[in-house]
Order: C-alpha cells, then sequence, then structure tokens
C-alpha cells in the first residue's frame, strides 16, 4: 500500500480542506471511469446464483452502452472457457465493482504475464485504485477477487473505516446529498420487506446495491452498468450516504 498522502477534497462544494488520508479518491474515482463498461481488472465477476466466476479481464461488456447512462438494452460478459456469455440478469457485480475502486485489486493481466505466478498474495502485481485495505469475503471461490460479493457486508465493513451520513435508510425520494460527501465515497441503496411476513427470510431493512459517488452528485456502478448518473435515479427506495474517513 502507498504510504499515506495528503490530499485536498472539496468540502461541501465551495470550501476546501486538506487532510492526511490513507485513501487514493482520484484514483478510486479513475478505477470506476475505466470499468464502469467492462468487467473489471481482476478477472472476476459476482453473479446472483453463485458467488464469483472467471471472466476475461477489462473485457467490454456488450452490447455497448451508451452516453454513460443505462439505455435499457442487455449487457452480457464473455467466460473464457468457451461456454458463452453471463447475461445482466445473471450479475450481482456491483458491490465487486465498488470494493475494486475502494482497495487493491488484483492486476490480473499484468498476474498471467508472470510464468510462474507468485503464490503469495503479497506478491501479486496490485492495479492502482483507492489503496484501501478491503478484505476478501470468505467463501466466493476465486483466488484473485478483491473485497466483498455482498452489499451488506460491504456496508459493514465500510462503517469501520467511514461513517454514516445522517441515517441509514433515508427514503430515497425525499432525501438530499450530503455536502459531506466526497469522490470515492459510497452510496448503497436497499429495499425493505413486510416485517409481518413470516415467509420472508430477510430482514426489515437490507442493502442490494452499492455505488461509488464521482462527484456533483452522480455515481457509477455495475449490474446495471452506469456512469456519471445522479445518485436518485436508482430505483431502490431506500439510500444511505458512506464517508470514508480514513
Amino acid at each position: 500500500m502507498a504510504p499515506p498522502q495528503k490530499v485536498t477534497v472539496p468540502a461541501g462544494g465551495n470550501a476546501h480542506a486538506s487532510k492526511p488520508s490513507l485513501f487514493d479518491r482520484d484514483a478510486a474515482v479513475a478505477y470506476a471511469a475505466k470499468y464502469w463498461d467492462k468487467t473489471c481488472g481482476d478477472g472476476v465477476i459476482a453473479l446472483k446464483s453463485v458467488p464469483t466466476k472467471i471472466v476475461d479481464p477489462a473485457a467490454p461488456f456488450r452490447p455497448p452502452l451508451t452516453g454513460g447512462a443505462y439505455d435499457g438494452r442487455v449487457e452480457a460478459a464473455n467466460v473464457p472457457d468457451g461456454s458463452g456469455e453471463i447475461l445482466e440478469a445473471d450479475m450481482e457485480d456491483c458491490t465487486h465493482f465498488t470494493s475494486c475502486c475502494l482497495g487493491r485489486p488484483v492486476d490480473k493481466a499484468a498476474l498471467l504475464k508472470q510464468n510462474p505466478a507468485p503464490q503469495s498474495s503479497s506478491s501479486w502485481p496490485r492495479e492502482k485504485s483507492g489503496g484501501l485495505w478491503i478484505p476478501q469475503e470468505t467463501g466466493i471461490g476465486v483466488q484473485y477477487t478483491c473485497g466483498f460479493v455482498g452489499a451488506p457486508r460491504l456496508v459493514t465493513h465500510l462503517k469501520t473505516i467511514g461513517k454514516v451520513i445522517g441515517r441509514e435508510f433515508q427514503d430515497r425520494s425525499s432525501a438530499t446529498l450530503p455536502r459531506e460527501m466526497q469522490p470515492g465515497d459510497v452510496i448503497a441503496y436497499g429495499n425493505n420487506v413486510d416485517r409481518n411476513d413470516a415467509t420472508k427470510t430477510l430482514p426489515y431493512n437490507y442493502y442490494q446495491h452499492c455505488t461509488i459517488h464521482l462527484g456533483s452528485g452522480n455515481i457509477a456502478c455495475h449490474s446495471a452498468s452506469r456512469q456519471s448518473t445522479p445518485w436518485n435515479q436508482i430505483s431502490l427506495p431506500f439510500v444511505t450516504f458512506i464517508h470514508i474517513t480514513v
């Protein structure tokens, strides 16, 4: 991990404040801009049916999206073993994508060029991104996966290195973007179920989607892929704003 550096970030969109930080916000946003419309550089994609699957690293989703906005066409990711494509309906890659933006993802293309590949994770080539330590979720099946694949678990971790601005699960239709939110922070979205329905296995409020805040209220995410989309255009009814403080 790179040594702490002094970074200057906007405070409230008007003034500027400087503080030592372990988090490279510019690199996190740059990684999001590079990979919003393609598989992440660690060559992994998270799915609904199984935790993860190996895919071509940095491979554009097909068909290409237009204008940085989700246009309703079906995305697909290529599977390098020749078994076909993974369709958007089977993808659940938002949390993995967010983990890669924040953390220290493996550079799979560079790793494949090393023969033999180093066995120790400390020797794996890493791609520049936010630089935070994001622990790998257990039981996800692929050695080089960066971070979490489940939104609730990523949010739980982020609350140990940041803080929720306001309260969790604000009503998206009436919420406003907090002044404290900076580029590289995380906006998480949730749904709810009837707390009186005994057949439901999920808690009353639960997280379903994570995004990277790019600044000025715009976000980037996977599944479906979005870039420079206003944060309040995600259709889930509840939102939580997480400001990273390390």
